[in-house]
């Protein structure tokens, strides 16, 4: 990929130029970079108007090859520091209204208790159902970045988080070789639903708990890997089967 830097919008371009000043990294490598970021701080508040097939979800899955020495977890620390650091800034926050709601949580858990003592069958029935209708919701989960989720953690997550999530890595090896990717009907499973999430399709997941399914979730990828480990992946018999590595944007 061929990148002209005069042809990119202002912003993505003043970064990639001081990205090329700081680093000596071209924009090849550092712009796929940039609309990761871009993508998952905007999915799922805009969408992208294709004019000819109607108006689509933003999500990104880059992969960007980059060999050993050309500054790959530098770049993306550099790039990635706002995101992480919001993230990080968030969990204090997170925590106290986790606090809250395991308080209120007790006292619905008390008041559910006496309303199941009730002698009047009709009463009891009401009592149990106002109290199930004010039910309190826990906050919503801040983690959002992710490096190397195992697939149910991915779904567990998007389940109990916002609707929005990353995987990003500067060393995707960590990625494409952890646990999951190890057995095949999992590695199935994960991949038919990265192939949703991209889309903003319906996901599911069923297990011996039960059933989960997930509407509206988006997720963008922002990979970086050496040219060894992609060549496995794109080369991979299940991958290529699933259609996979064509939602990808690779970039060399």
């Amino acid at each position: 990929m061929n990148l002209e830097l005069d042809e990119l919008p202002a912003t993505i371009r003043d970064v990639a130029i001081a990205m090329q000043g700081l680093n000596n990294c071209p924009p090849e490598m550092t712009v796929p970079v940039i609309l990761s970021l871009m993508s998952y701080a905007v999915q799922g508040r805009y969408e992208v108007d294709t004019r000819h097939f109607g108006n689509r979800p933003l999500s990104i899955y880059t992969l960007v090859v980059a060999e050993s020495g050309q500054l790959k977890s530098e770049i993306f620390k550099m790039l990635a520091k706002g995101g992480i650091e919001f993230e990080r800034d968030q969990r204090a926050v997170y925590e106290a209204l986790r606090a809250h709601h395991v308080a209120e949580l007790t006292v619905w858990e008390d008041q559910k208790k006496d309303a199941s003592k009730e002698k009047d069958p009709l009463i009891k029935r009401r009592l149990l159902s106002d109290l199930e209708r004010h039910k309190p919701v826990a906050p919503k989960d801040i983690r959002c970045i992710f490096e190397n989720p195992t697939y149910a953690g991915l779904i567990n997550n998007l389940e109990l988080s916002h609707h929005s999530t990353i995987i990003m890595s500067p060393e995707a090896g960590t990625f494409f070789g952890g646990h999951a990717m190890k057995s095949d009907d999992v590695r199935q499973q994960f991949f038919g639903n990265l192939n949703k999430l991209w889309n903003a399709e319906r996901v599911e997941r069923t297990t011996s708990m039960g059933r989960q399914d997930l509407y509206g979730r988006r997720m963008s990828m922002l990979l970086m890997t050496q040219e060894s480990t992609i060549r496995e992946f794109v080369n991979d018999r299940l991958v290529e089967d699933m259609g996979l590595a064509a939602r990808f944007l690779i970039s060399i």
